[in-house]
Parts: structure tokens; C-alpha cells; sequence
């Protein structure tokens, strides 16, 4: 039996039956209008705000997204193809998984392929202006700022790349003052250190995406996330109009001031560019009125913890106490990593000592693992 469904049409929102609707075609007033057209006039015929044209939009940017990886890094992740379909369409959202799934990579991968995209116009109207990648520790700057020009170079990508470890912290905020970069990479202890720079009128909405590793670190101290969402583009008028709601228990507030505030927060939105904000974590545990404010203004929090997609074995070897102990514990270790596959952490006692460190690192070259 054929059912007839009311204004679901992907292209033009008129009614479509259930036999079209389920072998993926569209009504049959878009079917006519599309007869006479070439292939590559059908996608720009429909409207820019119908489901059609943004799963053409998300099509032809993961096909690309997937060339642009194989160039860099080689096949991506699925749950980094999902997390980029949602990225695609700007929208702001928190990833909370375990470690291993390449949340750091895909950040990184993510904010190259956007000026990729630029340069390709595939993007077609979207701007990118200044992106920034908040890591929790300066180690982790560093080494995301080398991960970020090891990739640009592959990608064929020229960007002036900045990071708060850079020895010159004058020189450093002057670029930051005159905006003379592509992307950013600071720690939540820099953004707090120059709160002033952050939070001034130069810098309201800036950022075109803000990618937070780790938000754990971020969200212990709240003036964090007032600095984040003033990069983003919301001013101090808006957060002072959110504020006494979120002082209020969530079983205060009435379903008429969440209607009002709701709807000044989307005017303000559709008056204003606002950046994308993006929220990586293996787990979150801190829950305070920041976070209810993130709900409010960008539709999403940072959740639990999801288990399904861990794929990662915890290991460890143990020996009776004996002559050339050291030797076996080196040698099984090498048949673990050779047996377990590329992709691990080894963690070894303080007491062993950098001989056996060394000693270690040598079999497992051996064994040609790149460490």
C-alpha cells in the first residue's frame, strides 16, 4: 500500500509517497522540474536551506574529506567520518570517547581540510577566518603544533601557524593583536594569562572554530568558557541576559523564561556570525552553570563516557624472580607489540632505569617498530 507523506519531500518540502520516499527519490513535481538538466545544474536548482542540497553539501565534502586524509595520514576512522558529517554542516558539538579513537588527529585534520576547502571552494559560502586549538599542557602544544605543520605540508597548505610555547611572548601577542595568523594553538592557562586580549573587542567573534582538546582542563576554571564563547561571537549583553536562569535550579525556571530566552538567543544568532566550537574528552565529570550555559547557547554539553567503540588491550607480563629476568621481560614485550599490532603505550617501572629503556628501544627497532 502506498502512503502518502505530508511536506517530506528532501528538495522542496512538498508530499512525497512512501515508494519514492524509500528508494531515495524525490517527489514527482521535483522529478519533472529536473527533466532538461544537466547533472551539474540539478544541485544548484534546489534551495540551499532543503534536505537535498545539504546531503549533496555533506556528500561531496566527506568524498573530499576522505582524498584529503588518504593524502595525509591515509583511510580515516568511521567515527571520524561521523564526527566530520556533523562538523561539515558547522555545527558545535562534544566528542566523549575513549582514548585512541583519534579525537586529536581528527581536530587537527578537521581545521586544515576547512582552508582546503577554502582554497577548493567545495565549501562554497562558508568563511574561515581564525581558527584555534586549545590543548591542555605545553607539551601538547608542541606537539600538536608539529603534527599541524607536518600535515599542512603534505596537504600543500601554506598558514601562518602560532602556539603559546613560542619563546618570544611578545612577539607572540603582537601577531595575536593584528590577527596575523591562520590557526592558534594555546593551553586554557594562556587564554586565562591574557584574558584581556581574549575578551576585547577585537577579537568578539574571531574564531571561525575553536577545537578544545581535552575539555576537562578547560572546564576547571568557568572564566575559560566566558572567554571561549567571546572568541565565538557572544557578547557580554547576551551572557549577562542568560545569566540569573542559569543561577536558578533547572526546576525553577519556568517553560516561559526558557522560551524567551531561547528566542533572543536565536535572534542574536541569526544577527550574528558565531564560530563552531568543538569539545574532545575521553570522560567529563565536571558538571556547573557553564555547562548549562553551553546548552543554552549552542545546543549541546559535554556528555559521558561511550565505551562501544574501544578497541584497546591493557597488557602486562609477570615473572618469578631470576637470572636474566630483564632479557625475557625485554623479549616478551617484543612478541606483545608484534602480536598486538601498530598503535600502543609501554609503560615501564622508574626503578629499571635508562639502560633498560635503551636496551628495550633497541629490540623493538629490531623488530622494525617505529617508536
Amino acid at each position: 500500500m502506498k502512503v502518502i507523506y505530508r511536506g517530506l519531500c528532501p528538495a522542496d518540502s512538498n508530499d512525497i509517497d512512501s515508494i519514492r520516499l524509500g528508494s531515495g527519490r524525490l517527489c514527482e513535481i521535483c522529478e519533472n522540474k529536473q527533466k532538461g538538466l544537466k547533472i551539474k545544474e540539478i544541485d544548484k536548482f534546489f534551495p540551499r536551506d532543503s534536505l537535498y542540497y545539504e546531503f549533496k553539501f555533506i556528500e561531496r565534502n566527506k568524498r573530499e574529506f576522505i582524498k584529503f586524509c588518504n593524502k595525509v595520514i591515509g583511510k580515516p576512522y568511521t567515527a571520524q567520518l561521523n564526527w566530520f558529517t556533523k562538523a561539515i554542516l558547522s555545527e558545535s558539538f562534544a566528542i566523549t570517547v575513549p582514548t585512541g579513537l583519534g579525537k586529536t588527529t581528527f581536530g587537527i585534520l578537521y581545521i586544515l581540510y576547512l582552508y582546503y576547502g577554502k582554497l577548493t571552494n567545495i565549501l562554497e559560502n562558508r568563511k574561515v577566518k581564525h581558527c584555534f586549538f586549545i590543548a591542555p599542557t605545553r607539551l601538547l602544544v608542541q606537539q600538536t603544533y608539529e603534527r599541524f605543520i607536518e600535515f599542512s605540508k603534505k596537504a600543500g597548505l601554506e598558514l601562518r601557524i602560532i602556539h603559546s610555547n613560542e619563546k618570544d611572548k611578545k612577539a607572540l601577542k603582537q601577531k595575536l593583536k593584528e590577527k596575523e595568523f591562520d590557526i592558534a594553538i594555546l593551553t586554557p592557562s594562556f587564554l586565562l594569562k591574557n584574558k584581556e586580549l581574549f575578551t576585547s573587542n577585537e577579537f568578539l567573534g574571531i574564531a571561525s572554530i575553536i577545537f578544545v582538546d581535552d575539555v576537562d582542563a578547560l572546564l576547571k576554571r568557568s572564566k575559560s568558557i566566558d572567554i571561549i564563547l567571546h572568541m565565538l561571537g557572544f557578547d557580554d549583553t547576551l551572557l549577562k541576559e542568560v545569566r540569573p536562569v542559569l543561577r536558578k535550579p533547572v526546576k525553577d525556571v519556568t517553560v516561559e523564561e526558557r522560551k524567551v530566552l531561547l528566542e533572543n538567543i536565536n535572534k542574536y544568532k541569526e544577527d550574528k556570525e558565531i564560530g563552531q566550537l568543538i569539545f574532545s574528552s575521553a570522560t567529563t565529570r565536571v558538571f556547573t552553570s557553564r555547562i548549562r550555559l553551553l546548552r543554552y547557547l549552542l545546543n549541546f554539553e559535554p556528555g559521558s563516557s561511550l565505551e562501544l567503540f574501544r578497541k584497546v588491550y591493557d597488557v602486562y607480563i609477570t615473572f618469578e624472580k631470576r637470572d636474566n629476568i630483564l632479557a625475557d621481560i625485554i623479549n616478551d614485550t617484543a612478541k606483545w607489540v608484534k602480536k598486538l599490532g601498530k598503535g600502543g603505550l609501554i609503560f615501564i617501572p622508574l626503578d629499571k632505569g635508562e639502560k633498560f629503556l635503551n636496551e628495550l628501544c633497541t629490540k623493538l627497532k629490531e623488530e622494525r617498530n617505529k617508536l
